[in-house]
């Protein structure tokens, strides 16, 4: 297969005539971001969970369609939306299998078709080969273009990113490629957290593995779900309102018999050795701390296999929390880890749960102020917890202690103190996005 001037610029994203479709979308989306936020132009990109790292084709086409839709959305596409995905019918599509890019724009009728018709201009141009082909499609407020990409001429076996960065324990072996995981240890699996953020990164991260996670936002949704569903392998968070983890893990007990329960692994932020004990006496076969690592989770499932608990290393005294205050705006370790991770709907995982983020957190601080002005201490509790969740997740550690810090002053019956931390999330969530948006800008000119 030939390999087009335009791949071989970027020797890095191909290997022996595979193309990074990731990195080959990053890139080309990278580069018109700035012009996208001054014209008030809303775009994301998304990457089907199953679609290997590297795919043996020619994506010269594919880029140069988006080249053409980026430059003419940027120039006159003020208050529209464009989406970018690439899609496989099937997860590890292989030989005989095909799969597409397809490039969405949603926007007042006028102006889409002012748009569109500018673009088409600029298809014509293009001259489809190997086996290549480019569609227009279009609906009532929506216009796009599909390329659809022929059948594989090999299975597709080689991942050309290098994996997950990993700590791996004494013993253990290092991560399969994203491909062979889930096949090799397969999981009807269930997740179970009322935190937004963390449960889309456990999902993401199960996804990335092959997997096709169930979820559930607690503990009554996780029990219904076991009496529809034979789970083998569930994600529990300890520490949810209403029902715990540890309840919601005897329910399900209760619903299935002893030889078809499924494994329960928690999943928490800090864990003492009473619970720890505690969880483990009750059933519970793991621990991952949160936020979830893939080489930590890919460690438990291999547990699993040989039907044994994972040694877990005593919980060493913890060291007292530093004053909100001083801890660090964002946890660059964290951040740079989900930048590496790909993402589901967009390019990145960091990116994906950025997005989630920014739509919850407006609405989460509306909540909490209307509890303390109410007096609702456990609604106020039970809010606060959630933002805590998402704060850690994202590494947000200054402003995730000052919300662990207004919950404990709730449960202390301390409420005028509450109410004034309460006043300080917002600036410092400000900062927060400051510090998020100049790591992804520098992230992204690195290439």
């Amino acid at each position: 297969m030939n390999v087009s001037p335009d791949t071989q610029s970027h020797p890095e994203q191909t290997l022996d005539g595979f193309s990074h479709l990731r990195s080959e979308m990053r890139e080309e989306i990278g580069s018109f971001r700035e012009r996208f936020r001054q014209n008030d132009v809303l775009l994301s990109s998304r990457v089907s969970a199953g679609l290997p790292m590297g795919v043996p084709i020619d994506f010269t086409l594919g880029r140069r369609v988006m080249r053409k839709v980026l430059e003419e959305v940027a120039d006159r596409g003020e208050g529209c939306s464009l989406e970018i995905g690439l899609d496989s019918d099937k997860p590890f599509p292989g030989a005989g299998e095909r799969f597409e890019l397809a490039l969405r724009l949603f926007g007042a009728p006028e102006r889409l078709s002012r748009i569109r018709e500018a673009i088409e201009k600029r298809m014509a141009r293009l001259k489809p080969d190997g086996g290549c082909s480019v569609e227009s499609v279009s609906e009532e407020g929506m216009c796009g273009w599909r390329v659809l990409f022929p059948s594989f001429e090999k299975p597709v076996e080689v991942a050309v990113e290098a994996p997950v960065p990993e700590v791996p324990s004494e013993g253990e072996r290092s991560p399969l490629p994203e491909s062979d995981f889930a096949k090799e240890y397969p999981h009807d699996v269930l997740v179970v957290d009322d935190s937004t953020v963390g449960r889309r990164l456990t999902v993401q991260i199960l996804r990335n593995l092959g997997y096709d996670p169930e979820q559930a936002e607690n503990g009554r949704s996780a029990v219904r779900q076991v009496r529809e569903r034979r789970f083998s392998l569930i994600f529990m968070d300890l520490r949810m309102p209403d029902m715990d983890g540890i309840e919601t893990m005897h329910e399900i007990f209760l619903v299935r018999p002893k030889g078809a329960r499924p494994a329960v692994i928690a999943l928490t932020a800090e864990i003492s050795d009473v619970e720890r004990d505690h969880c483990i006496d009750s059933g519970m076969v793991d621990f991952l701390t949160k936020p979830c690592r893939p080489d930590e989770l890919c460690a438990a499932i291999r547990g699993l296999s040989r039907r044994a608990t994972r040694a877990v290393a005593p919980v060493q005294p913890a060291k007292p929390a530093p004053p909100w205050q001083e801890a660090p705006v964002i946890d660059e370790a964290t951040v740079r880890t989900l930048w590496e991770m790909p993402g589901g709907r967009l390019a990145t995982l960091l990116e994906d749960l950025y997005e989630a983020l920014l739509r919850e957190v407006p609405e989460s601080i509306h909540r909490v102020r209307d509890a303390a002005r109410k007096g609702e201490v456990m609604v106020l509790r039970h809010e606060v917890h959630q933002l805590t969740g998402n704060f850690d997740v994202m590494g947000a550690r200054r402003i995730a202690l000052l919300c662990r810090t207004i919950g404990d002053c709730a449960k202390g019956g301390k409420m005028d103190e509450a109410e004034v931390r309460i006043a300080d999330i917002e600036p410092h969530f400000e900062a927060f996005r400051a510090a998020l948006d100049g790591f992804i800008a520098g992230a992204q000119r690195k290439g």
